[in-house]
């Protein structure tokens, strides 16, 4: 079916679109293309200006994740389908995901001739019913309880956790971070071997928010993952026996 509709911002305020659910990809990516800037704006994360130009939109994955309602590996998942099929461009940045929605201008502009929107409309709707076709028409994304993997989206993700538990913490060299990221993947792995990934980014995420709290003027000062492994010991008889209690336990994967 040809042609094309506008539809404004506001209607992502009706109660239509306030039901509490995971979304479809299809609605995932229609919201995408709603929450896109029409204007370049500074968006400031963390202390950190981060430029956000017209038909782009910044944010990180867990936010991205809530707005969905999906799982962070469900939503890095549906990222790299839309980059793969040439709808968008993801960059990774510091705090946060730069996401820039290919060909906005064309479907946008105003000033194009009726023809040329027709011609990039049906352009659209092509590169929509084959996605729809890859995965599936109507399906929602769930949360599925995957094993947990090592690959290298999932040693970033842990990094990525560190960082953002940490505040202001600079990766100098991903290769070390990436390195104790692994050992301590492992440690958990072999402690609770039924875990998911998800479960597993959770209590991560939780312990790293220990460690960064802990009470120890050196640790606190050079806290790092490499430090993590190296301290390994120390920091958990600290965080077992001071006035934090170490929260890590086989509970948190259930």
């Amino acid at each position: 079916m040809p042609g094309w509709i506008k539809i404004h911002r506001q209607f992502l305020d009706h109660w239509l679109c306030n039901e509490y659910r995971p979304l479809t990809k299809r609605e995932a990516w229609e919201n995408m293309l709603l929450w896109a800037n029409y204007a370049e704006v500074d968006v400031l994360i963390k202390g950190q200006v981060i430029k956000c130009g017209r038909g782009q939109l910044v944010y990180s994955l867990e936010t991205l994740s809530e707005k969905f309602n999906w799982s962070v590996g469900a939503t890095r998942h549906f990222l790299k389908l839309l980059q793969k099929d040439n709808m968008i461009l993801v960059e990774g940045l510091k705090y946060t995901t730069r996401i820039t929605i290919c060909n906005y201008d064309k479907y946008q502009d105003e000033q194009q001739t009726d023809n040329k929107l027709k011609t990039f409309s049906q352009h659209s709707d092509d590169k929509l019913e084959a996605t729809r076709k890859e995965i599936k028409e109507g399906e929602e994304v769930k949360k599925v309880r995957s094993k947990p993997n090592k690959s290298a989206d999932f040693i970033d993700e842990i990094v990525d956790q560190f960082v953002q538990a940490h505040g202001s913490y600079e990766v100098i060299s991903i290769g070390k971070e990436r390195a104790a990221a692994g050992k301590l993947l492992k440690v958990y792995k072999d402690k609770y071997p039924k875990a998911t990934s998800d479960e597993i980014i959770k209590s991560l995420r939780q312990y790293f928010n220990q460690c960064v709290a802990i009470n120890d003027t050196w640790l606190k000062s050079n806290m790092s993952l490499p430090i993590i492994i190296d301290k390994f010991n120390q920091i958990n008889h600290i965080l077992k026996n001071g006035s934090q209690k170490l929260k890590f336990t086989e509970a948190d994967f259930k």
